[in-house]
């Protein structure tokens, strides 16, 4: 059991990081407009 569990981590982790790999630029330009949004609704 604890090793299919370690396995299936393993298989998670690694398709984070191709995920993280391929949509870093997409990830943080997202993050800033998400950044850019949430300060301008504070201004008002």
């Amino acid at each position: 059991m604890s090793t299919e569990a370690q396995e299936r981590s393993k298989k998670i982790v690694t398709l984070n990081e191709k995920a993280q790999n391929a949509d870093t630029k997409e990830w943080y330009s997202a993050k800033c407009f998400t950044r850019r949004k949430t300060e301008g609704i504070k201004r008002k």
